[in-house]
């Protein structure tokens, strides 16, 4: 399993598919079918355009075989259930006919699950149900399919953005070092003053390396939102522009400490980055948080008085 699969409660994950389905057919459009009194009926809500769901969240970590397994045995009882449940599906669904039944799941690995809905397929398909379409296919998706619906819940805080975060492997840290030597300067003399009197020579290159960490860190998060959220990251960079915008006058008419100074700009920035961006979730948004410090520090925007670096 890759280490950056986000694990979701199986609640977690049905509300989740169900959020985007709301928006993604409009009002009225989707139906959700609740299993507690009455329901359970291989399905757990369909569009009156004829698809008709079935939300699954393995508990991970699961290997590859092993979440191949579970979803095709959950696919197997549910879709035996569409089937069996003949009198109650008519009643429910009335002159909706379903052409497609579809598992969603947060991730799935398996071309031998393809091959196995495609199998249920046809015996859907020979039990000639009164609800089912004559091309009738079961198939399996991830909430990718709706990642423009996903970013309007996400812009309202109605859905969390929550991005991979990868460390930094060593060998691009050590060539950023080695391609930017002025800003490594610039960065030294202000975290120098940062950690306190006479910081070690160790102190000093851990703590640059630590900041260029989560510069770079930051970086990627931010291309990755410009791909796939962009109208998130416009608001994400207005927020960091309209900060930085007042870092250099600060500086210059203010005199606190500069420890003082730092803690204000981070807590600061963090409370507005919230606050104009409640889809993102909190784990994202502290990697953008010190991705920002990191490059005022790096570029000098956020400069301390008395140091040599200004």
């Amino acid at each position: 399993m890759s280490d950056h699969v986000k694990i979701w409660d199986p609640n977690d994950w049905e509300d989740n598919v169900k959020a985007l389905l709301r928006v993604h057919y409009g009002p009225g459009q989707f139906v959700e079918v609740p299993a507690k009194h009455g329901g359970d009926f291989g399905i757990e809500g369909f569009s009156r355009t004829g698809c008709a769901y079935q939300c699954y969240a393995a508990q991970e970590p699961l290997s590859t075989e092993d979440l191949y397994v579970k979803q095709r045995d959950k696919a197997t009882t549910d879709l035996g259930k569409f089937v069996k449940n003949r009198a109650d599906l008519l009643a429910l669904l009335g002159a909706t006919n379903i052409y497609r039944w579809i598992l969603m799941v947060p991730r799935f690995e398996s071309a031998k699950l393809v091959q196995h809905l495609e199998k249920k397929s046809e015996e859907v398909r020979l039990a000639k149900l009164p609800y089912a379409a004559e091309d009738f296919h079961a198939c399996v998706e991830t909430d990718d399919l709706f990642t423009i619906e996903r970013a309007q819940l996400s812009d309202v805080g109605l859905a969390k953005v929550s991005l991979p975060i990868n460390e930094v492997p060593t060998g691009e840290l050590s060539a950023w070092n080695t391609d930017n030597y002025d800003q490594i300067a610039i960065l030294e003399g202000k975290l120098a003053v940062l950690i306190g009197p006479s910081p070690s020579l160790t102190d000093l290159q851990s703590s640059r390396n630590r900041m260029i960490a989560h510069l770079l860190q930051g970086q990627n998060v931010l291309q990755n939102l410009h791909l796939n959220y962009p109208q998130m990251y416009q608001s994400v960079r207005r927020c960091k522009d309209s900060r930085e915008n007042f870092l250099t006058t600060l500086a210059q008419v203010t005199s606190p400490a500069p420890q003082k100074l730092f803690n204000e700009v981070l807590a600061q920035f963090k409370n507005e980055l919230a606050e104009s961006n409640p889809g993102l979730d909190r784990y994202t948004a502290e990697v953008l948080v010190w991705e920002a410090v990191a490059d005022w520090l790096v570029r000098c925007p956020l400069s301390f008085r008395g140091t040599n670096h200004v």
